[in-house]
């Protein structure tokens, strides 16, 4: 939920809003634009990849975060490609469902949380903040994340994380930098403030996304 005059996004969870049955038609995706289609796939991917890398690992995590990943990567491209091709959708809808048991089991790192601010305060739509946010993070905390997880984590992607998922922005025709969405270079510091004892690198992440 969004508090407009803060700037400020805030998430409620209840029980009673689990659905109990999710049913993923892709056909029924055909119509969404394409922008909003694939820069969702940003998202989720960043989902999967915040929750992999998460502080608190978690086993289901381990599995479903690759793997979202892997068919992320793989898939986006040929939705682009083919925007009618409905398989494609489907494995997104699926590899969608897989990344977001990040979210749901740890908590999310600087690339996620930097969107939720940025988001609220400018009315840049999530996808868009990862589009811009993720891939300068990875190259950013990948020094200090263990070996084993950032080989496991590069092999999904198939290359050096930060990389390959600017290559996919890219890729995809999307916009990869904070200013092209609207947020003045001048908030940045203050952005950045916010985040405490990470406000370090949550401004050499806004500045690199610049």
């Amino acid at each position: 939920m969004t508090d407009e005059a803060a700037g400020r996004k805030a998430g409620f969870v209840d029980e009673a809003a689990v659905p109990p049955v999710v049913i993923l038609d892709a056909e029924l995706t055909l119509p969404t634009p394409e922008k909003l289609w694939l820069s969702t796939g940003i998202r989720a991917l960043d989902h999967a990849i915040e929750g992999f890398l998460g502080p608190s690992e978690h086993p289901i995590e381990d599995v479903t975060g690759l793997e979202g990943a892997r068919r992320l990567v793989e898939f986006l491209p040929r939705s682009k490609e083919r925007p009618e091709d409905a398989g494609a959708r489907h494995e997104l809808q699926i590899a969608q469902w897989l990344a977001y048991f990040g979210p749901k089991n740890t908590p999310m790192g600087l690339s996620h949380n930097l969107g939720k601010r940025i988001g609220a305060s400018y009315g840049v739509p999530h996808g868009y903040t990862s589009c811009a946010t993720l891939a300068p993070t990875l190259d950013l905390v990948g020094e200090r994340v263990p070996r084993e997880r950032w080989k496991a984590l590069t092999s999904a992607l198939g290359g050096e994380p930060g990389g390959r998922v600017a290559a996919l922005v890219r890729e995809l025709g999307l916009p990869s930098r904070l200013s092209e969405l609207g947020v003045p270079e001048g908030d940045l510091d203050a952005i950045a403030e916010e985040f405490g004892e990470l406000a370090g690198e949550a401004r050499e992440i806004l500045r690199r996304a610049y």
